[in-house]
C-alpha cells in the first residue's frame, strides 16, 4: 500500500507539472504583425492604359511653363559655395559585439525579458510608442498610426525595413523624416526663391515651380541628430542632399499626382510634370521631346528621375536607386540619351537661313503670335552666329524659342533680348539686359554666355558642351528649372521633324563613363589640353562628348573650344575649318543611339 501511494503522488506531481508547461504564457507579437484585416495600401501609382489617355486631363505647356508670359526667364545664378557633406556613414551592426562598443540604446537578445521579440537585426522590438522615434503607418488620408517607437534613428531606421508595410515612416515630433516609398515636394516655396542642394561638394540649386517633385532617397543619419536634417534626393539626374527647411517629405500614400513618362499618338516621348503632389490630376505636359525608344509603349507610365532609366513600378525605381543598380529598370543596362538634349552645341546643322525661316513661320503661325514676335525672318541671324562663332544655329533658335516664348516677351520685344540675360528671379524685366538689334543680343548670348563661359573647361559653369539635364551640361547652372535642357531639346526635335530630319542622328554621342582626359594626339604620351569633368568636381562623369574619327585605341572628338597652336583658347573665335579636335580613351567613353 506504501508503495502504491507513493506511486500515486510521484503521478499527481507529474501531471501538475505537465498542466504547468502547458499553462505557460506565449511570446506576445506587435498587433500589426497578427491583424488580419486589410490595412491601408499605397496609392496605385501602376499601370493602367486609361490612366494615361482618359483620367488624367494634362494641359500642355508647350514647353515653356516659365517663360510663358516673359517675366520669368530662365538666367544664370551664381551658386552658393559650400562644404562637401559627410558621406553617410554605415549604419552599426548591432550583433558585431567584438569589433564594435555596444550601443546602450539597443538591448542584445541576453538581455531580454519574457514577452519580447527580437527581429533580423537583433533588435529588440518596442511596442510603445512614447520614445523619440516613432513608427507610423501612413494612412491615404494623411493620419498615422503609430505602432513602435525607439531612443535613436539608427535603430529605427534598422527597424523600418522588417516592418511588413510600404507606407511604413519614421516620425519625430510629429513630422515625418524618413519613408520606405516617398517623394519630396519641391513646390512649398515661393516661385521667386531658389532651393540650393549640394553633391561631392559642389552646390546647385533648382525652382519648385517648374517641377514638384524629386525623388526621396534616404535621410542623412548624422544631419538628424544635429539639428540640420538633410535629405537625400534623385531630381533630374542629379543625386543631391537637400535641406528639410526646402522640401517636405511626403510617403507615397500621401500623392496624389506624380510626374512621368507616357507615349502619345505619334509614337512619341513625353514629360508629364506634376504641378502639386497633394491634389489628384494636377499635371501640366511638355512637348514632344523625341521619338519614343521602342522598349516604350503607348498607354503605360513610366517613372524616372534622370531621363535615362524608365520604371512601371516606383517601388523598383526607389529600390534600384537605393542599392546603385537600375535591374529593375525597362531598359535596364541601356539608358535613354536624347539626341538634341545631348548633342554638342559645337556641332553643325544642316538647315539654311530660309529652312529656318520656313521653320520659324511655321511655329508662330500655329501659336498665333506671327504679330507679336520679333522673331520672324530672323533665321540669317543664328546661321551668322553658328559660322562666326561655331555654335549649332538650330539650337541656338530653339533656347531663344523656349527663354523667349517664340520671341513674344516684353523682354525680347523691348529689349531684344531673347535668351533672359541677366533676368533674375526676383526682376526678370528689370535686370535683363538690352541690346539695339536681335543680331547683337544673339551674338552677345553666343559670345559671353555660351562660348566663353559654359564651353569654357576653366569655369564653373563646365559641365559638358551639351543642354544637359541638372546634373550634366548647361542645366546645371544656367536655368534653375531641373527640366530646362529637355524643354530646348523638344524645339529642336519639332524643327527638325517639320524639315525632314536632316539633323537627326548626324553625329555619334559617347558618354564619359569617368573622368578622364582630353589629348592634343592620340597617345597617352599626348599633351593634355584638358579634363573632361567639372572645375570643383574633377571625378564627374557621364558628360557627352561627339566622336569624328577613330583610332586603335582613341576617339576623335569635338572640343569645346577653339584650339590654337597646341592648347584650348575658349576666348578665340571657333573656326570649323580649323578642325578642332582632340584625343579620349575608348575605354573611357560609352556610345549611344
Amino acid at each position: 500500500m506504501l508503495k502504491q501511494a507513493n506511486r500515486i503522488i510521484m503521478l499527481v506531481v507529474l501531471v501538475v507539472m505537465m498542466f504547468t508547461v502547458i499553462g505557460c504564457t506565449g511570446v506576445a507579437l506587435p498587433h500589426y504583425l497578427n491583424n488580419n484585416e486589410n490595412s491601408e495600401h499605397l496609392p496605385n501609382f501602376n499601370n493602367n492604359p486609361n490612366d494615361v489617355d482618359d483620367k488624367n486631363p494634362i494641359d500642355s505647356i508647350d514647353n515653356d511653363q516659365n517663360n510663358g508670359s516673359g517675366d520669368l526667364p530662365d538666367h544664370e545664378e551664381n551658386p552658393v559655395d559650400g562644404d562637401p557633406i559627410t558621406e553617410n556613414p554605415e549604419l552599426e551592426n548591432p550583433d558585431n559585439k567584438d569589433n564594435e562598443a555596444e550601443d546602450p540604446n539597443t538591448e542584445s537578445p541576453d538581455e531580454t525579458e519574457p514577452g519580447q521579440v527580437i527581429d533580423e537585426n537583433g533588435i529588440v522590438i518596442n511596442n510603445s510608442t512614447n520614445l523619440t522615434y516613432k513608427i507610423a503607418i501612413a494612412h491615404t488620408d494623411g493620419t498615422l498610426d503609430y505602432i513602435e517607437s525607439y531612443d535613436t534613428y539608427n535603430t529605427a531606421e534598422l527597424r523600418i525595413e522588417h516592418v511588413p508595410h510600404d507606407d511604413a515612416v519614421i516620425v519625430k515630433n510629429g513630422q515625418v523624416i524618413y519613408a520606405k516609398y516617398g517623394l519630396l515636394n519641391l513646390g512649398i516655396k515661393s516661385s521667386y526663391l531658389i532651393t540650393e542642394f549640394t553633391h561631392n561638394g559642389m552646390d546647385y540649386y533648382t525652382n519648385g515651380q517648374y517641377g514638384d517633385d524629386a525623388l526621396f532617397v534616404d535621410t542623412h543619419n548624422n544631419s538628424v541628430t544635429s539639428g540640420s536634417r538633410k535629405y537625400f534626393m534623385l531630381l533630374n539626374g542629379n543625386p543631391g542632399l537637400v535641406d528639410h527647411v526646402d522640401v517636405e517629405l511626403l510617403p507615397m500614400t500621401w500623392v496624389k499626382s506624380m510626374s512621368y513618362y507616357m507615349v502619345n499618338t505619334s509614337g512619341e516621348l513625353v514629360h508629364v510634370y506634376a504641378t502639386d503632389l497633394e491634389r489628384a490630376y494636377q499635371y501640366v505636359s511638355s512637348q514632344p521631346l523625341d521619338q519614343a525608344p521602342n522598349y516604350l509603349n503607348r498607354g503605360l507610365k513610366y517613372y524616372s528621375y534622370d531621363g535615362h532609366y524608365f520604371y512601371t513600378d516606383y517601388k523598383h525605381l526607389v529600390d534600384d536607386r537605393r542599392n546603385g543598380v537600375t535591374t529593375g529598370a525597362v531598359n535596364n543596362g541601356a539608358p535613354y540619351y536624347n539626341y538634341y538634349q545631348y548633342l554638342s552645341y559645337r556641332t553643325k546643322t544642316n538647315y539654311t537661313a530660309g529652312e529656318l525661316d520656313a521653320y520659324i513661320d511655321y511655329a508662330l503661325t500655329k501659336k498665333g503670335y506671327q504679330d507679336t514676335s520679333i522673331l520672324s525672318g530672323s533665321g540669317k541671324y543664328f546661321i551668322n552666329s553658328q559660322e562666326t562663332f561655331g555654335i549649332n544655329a538650330a539650337l541656338e533658335l530653339a533656347m531663344g524659342f523656349h527663354e523667349s516664348h517664340y520671341g513674344t516677351s516684353s523682354i525680347a520685344r523691348n529689349k531684344n533680348n531673347i535668351f533672359g540675360m541677366n533676368a533674375t528671379d526676383h526682376n526678370p524685366y528689370g535686370d535683363a539686359d538690352g541690346f539695339d538689334t536681335l543680331q547683337g543680343g544673339i551674338d552677345y548670348h553666343v559670345r559671353y554666355y555660351i562660348t566663353s563661359t559654359y564651353l569654357n573647361p576653366d569655369k564653373f559653369h563646365y559641365n559638358g558642351q551639351v543642354l544637359g539635364n541638372k546634373r550634366v551640361g548647361f542645366n546645371v547652372y544656367y536655368a534653375s528649372d531641373p527640366y530646362w535642357g529637355e524643354k530646348i531639346a523638344s524645339h529642336y526635335y519639332l524643327l527638325d521633324k517639320y524639315l525632314g530630319f536632316k539633323d537627326r542622328k548626324l553625329y555619334q554621342v559617347g558618354i564619359t563613363n569617368e573622368a578622364t582626359d582630353i589629348y592634343l594626339e592620340p597617345s597617352m604620351y599626348s599633351e593634355v589640353l584638358y579634363r573632361e569633368a567639372a572645375l570643383y568636381d574633377a571625378y564627374k562623369k557621364g558628360l557627352p562628348v561627339v566622336i569624328q574619327d577613330e583610332t586603335l585605341n582613341y576617339y576623335e572628338i569635338l572640343l569645346p573650344a577653339p584650339l590654337v597652336g597646341n592648347n584650348l583658347s575658349p576666348y578665340s573665335i571657333y573656326d570649323y575649318n580649323s578642325y578642332s579636335v582632340g584625343y579620349i580613351r575608348k575605354t573611357d567613353v560609352d556610345l549611344v543611339g
